[in-house]
């Protein structure tokens, strides 16, 4: 008779039978086999235009106030938020190359009635903005501004 040889290769796949994993089944009132919690369903997005007038504008307008800033004007007009403060001797703009919050941002900033000289891109790094975030980095850049 005549005796088959196997490679080294074929002899581990063999001494070793294909494992698989019972799936985790989620039972009701218990949490699944991983301990993590169940995701929470998220709040469907709102429209730019309103995410802007409804998040962004009052709350940038309560972050600046905490620091002293008290007459912030801000408007949303063409993709552009355009805040001035201080009389309207400071000024700048958010501009947005299309109507999303993650789409690519600039940054314009200007002391009274000179022209505007540079646009600078902002928050480049950044994948995905809520407006939280948005605020939170038009508060910083006029910080690094040394204006609030």
């Amino acid at each position: 008779m005549a005796e088959e040889k196997q490679t080294p290769a074929e002899g581990k796949a063999a001494a070793k039978p294909a494992a698989k994993k019972p799936a985790a089944k989620a039972v009701a009132g218990k949490k699944p086999a991983g301990g993590r919690p169940p995701k929470k369903p998220k709040a469907p997005e709102k429209p730019f235009a309103q995410a802007i007038a409804e998040d962004v504008i009052p709350n940038t307008i309560a972050a600046l106030k905490s620091r002293g800033v008290d007459d912030l004007e801000l408007a949303f007009n063409n993709n552009t938020l355009e805040g001035k403060f201080k009389g309207g001797q400071r000024q700048f703009n958010v501009i947005f190359s299309d109507a999303d919050l993650n789409a690519s941002k600039g940054f314009t900033c200007t002391i009274g009635s000179a022209p505007v000289s540079t646009i600078e891109s902002f928050m480049i790094d950044e994948r995905k903005v809520s407006a939280d975030l948005l605020v939170f980095y038009i508060v910083q850049r006029l910080y690094a501004q040394q204006w609030v």
